[in-house]
């Protein structure tokens, strides 16, 4: 697996390096996962990546822990759903999937591995991790049309 890493010293730069990602992304849209422990930071990343999509303050857009789907409107439509209450597999089943990962939107999933039939329909896997100085190293990943990760250029 090949991945380009970043080092994001706080909470401003992870939500700035999400607005980039969303730059590389915004034309096409994309089904996107986030992985990391709980508190690393994937919502401040997805912050960034639907601010620059929506023009929409960070400061008005929250994490769906409770309500599993935040929806934002623009051009591309933009989900933000949050997997990380979903245990029992059934209500992950009974939810309208192909609604949000269809072809033209950009749909944010973070704990996606609670769910893991949800892994083929990924374009990017976003890697957030804390190191010991309480930095947060950022792993972009594209999957290639054979399911393999590599380099994001």
């Amino acid at each position: 697996m090949y991945m380009q890493e970043y080092v994001s010293k706080n909470l401003e730069e992870t939500i700035e390096l999400g607005r980039q990602f969303a730059l590389q992304i915004k034309k096409e849209g994309a089904n996107v996962a986030l992985k990391g422990n709980l508190g690393v930071g994937k919502t401040a990343f997805c912050k960034g990546v639907i601010s620059q999509f929506t023009n929409i303050s960070v400061d008005e857009i929250t994490s769906p822990t409770f309500t599993l789907v935040e929806e934002y409107g623009s051009k591309l439509p933009v989900y933000h759903i949050d997997l990380y209450r979903i245990h029992d597999l059934q209500e992950a089943e009974d939810f309208p999937w192909e609604d949000y990962l269809a072809k033209g939107t950009l749909c944010l999933i973070e704990w996606v591995e609670n769910f893991p039939t949800l892994e083929k329909f990924i374009d990017y896997y976003i890697y957030i991790e804390k190191n010991i100085t309480n930095e947060r190293l950022i792993s972009l990943v594209k999957k290639d049309n054979d399911g393999r990760q590599k380099l994001i250029t």
